[in-house]
């Protein structure tokens, strides 16, 4: 959804320029791409600011645009294989599976030193940008949508009315890929899925671990679909599920509100902040309300040229950051302070925020998550069912909800996008071990999705971590202390269920209250 990109993006935002490191590539098997097909991994340089104290080695991966019914055009995928700290690494790399979907990987590693660090003391770790985006090509970016965000963003624009324009953005985008011949319906959770596996086998691996984070749990749920039976995966580990099962439109609103009232009920529980607010949930629909009623104009520095922008900032575009601070255990104790200050008159106090939103569309690619969202996710609900779930829950919210619904709606209908293979509503039943992460504020991929997962997997550990949101491993402080060594734990001997009495470190988050 177009609601819910990724909180680490906004990490990578402010991350600080590391120095360009072309390390020299090791050596990886080469084959050739042949009609039958044979997937083909080329070296390259790496075309992203690679980490000084992590040996490299980039390329890409070529494979079919199309496989079925017989293989035709074609795809580079643009790979990056993090070499073992180890002197004698285990050689079932892992392979991670980023979110969105659309979301890019490889510009990112070098914000995850801690999360890939972890990895790297026992195995190699490979992340590529999926098909569609980043550094891979062709690329389903759509320029057209970031021009219509930077476009509206000094209007005062109802949230119904920003998703029009979204909408007929990418419809452009729609058209001008098409023009240039690209297989738009060829870029789904299947078709990834057998990229996972081609790559694989170029690089010639007898197993890998998979770790899927948001989105790409699912994608991580599609590969056990499609390659059932077969002796490759070695283990999964799933952080912030995406439940094949679950109904992310239909339920976006609520598990939204679920964010919400964990907050509230921190903040009741917390003498200062409930001597603050007297229900923290209940000012947030408030300040929503006030502030479309009458917006606020804050001036920002552009990140990347420096431009002064005015944004005009009404209440659904406030209570769109609420959402995305709630994705990050680093912001979301900023939560209170920044419903305060906009209380009192304290604008600025959005500053980087808006910032994080005027930067989002240059790190995602729109085409590549609709595509996706089109062939799979929105032919689980329908408008009847959004409007349904909608009963007894704040209008603030499940207004934004059907709004963005009912645009996806109408999109989808344009794409040209068949049902695509995916694993749907059906359940897995998969005899490998998987360790299943969830944040207990997760607003987009609640706890509950994980549990729901449980029942599809016979050797699967389930772990909520307390005062943590969305990609756990990832998520800071003793939460990713104990996450990543409950992790290595479990990709040591996947067999065994992990310790993890170091949950009983992480702490409640202590709000942040003026």
């Amino acid at each position: 959804m177009r609601l819910n990109p990724a909180a680490r993006l906004l990490a990578f935002a402010f991350l600080s320029a590391c120095a360009v490191n072309h390390n020299s590539p090791s050596s990886i098997p080469e084959t050739s791409l042949d009609p039958i097909y044979q997937p083909l991994f080329r070296q390259t340089e790496c075309p992203f600011e690679t980490p000084s104290e992590v040996d490299i080695t980039c390329g890409h991966l070529i494979v079919p645009e199309r496989r079925e019914p017989e293989p035709a055009g074609e795809v580079e995928l643009a790979v990056a294989i993090l070499k073992s700290f180890a002197n004698e690494p285990q050689p079932d790399p892992v392979i991670f599976l980023d979110g969105g979907p659309g979301g890019y990987t490889l510009d990112l590693i070098s914000g995850q030193r801690d999360f890939y660090s972890a990895i790297l003391a026992s195995r190699d770790l490979i992340y590529f940008d999926q098909r569609g985006l980043g550094y891979s090509r062709p690329s389903l970016d759509c320029s057209e949508v970031a021009a219509a965000v930077n476009a509206s963003l000094d209007q005062n624009l109802p949230f119904e009315e920003q998703t029009a324009q979204d909408t007929e953005a990418l419809t452009s985008c729609r058209e001008r890929l098409l023009a240039s011949g690209v297989d738009i319906t060829a870029y789904t959770s299947w078709d990834s899925a057998a990229d996972v596996n081609d790559l694989r086998r170029a690089l010639e691996l007898e197993q890998v671990n998979l770790l899927g984070v948001s989105y790409g749990t699912l994608l991580a749920q599609t590969i056990l679909d499609r390659y059932a039976g077969e002796e490759w995966i070695r283990s999964v580990i799933l952080d912030s599920v995406l439940s094949a099962q679950a109904d992310i439109y239909g339920e976006w609103a609520a598990n939204f509100e679920r964010s919400l009232q964990v907050l509230s009920a921190n903040c009741t529980a917390d003498e200062r902040c409930s001597n603050r607010f007297q229900d923290l949930e209940a000012s947030i629909y408030s300040l929503t309300q006030e502030l479309n009623a009458e917006p606020v104009r804050v001036k920002i520095d552009h990140p990347f040229n420096g431009e002064r922008v005015d944004i005009v900032v009404n209440g659904d575009r406030f209570l769109i950051v609420v959402f995305q601070m709630l994705y990050s255990r680093d912001q979301i104790p900023r939560i209170p302070d920044l419903v305060y200050n906009l209380e009192i008159g304290r604008p600025l106090v959005l500053t980087d925020w808006l910032q994080y939103q005027v930067i989002l569309p240059e790190y995602i690619s729109e085409g590549m998550m609709t595509s996706v969202t089109c062939g799979e996710q929105t032919f689980a609900t329908s408008s009847q069912v959004v409007e349904a779930a909608a009963v007894g829950m704040d209008p603030t919210i499940a207004r934004l909800n059907q709004a963005e619904f009912l645009q996806y709606e109408q999109l989808c209908q344009e794409w040209g996008m068949s049902r695509a293979n995916s694993v749907g509503n059906q359940d897995l039943n998969v005899d490998i071990p998987t360790l299943i992460l969830a944040g207990e504020y997760d607003p987009i991929t609640p706890p509950a999705w994980g549990r729901q997962l449980i029942g599809s997997f016979s050797q699967a550990t389930f772990f909520e971590f307390p005062g943590t949101s969305h990609y756990v491993l990832d998520s800071g402080g003793k939460a990713s202390d104990c996450s990543q060594t409950v992790a290595n734990a479990f990709l040591s001997n996947p067999d065994q269920p992990p310790n993890a009495d170091c949950l009983n470190d992480v702490k409640p988050l202590a709000l942040q209250v003026p």
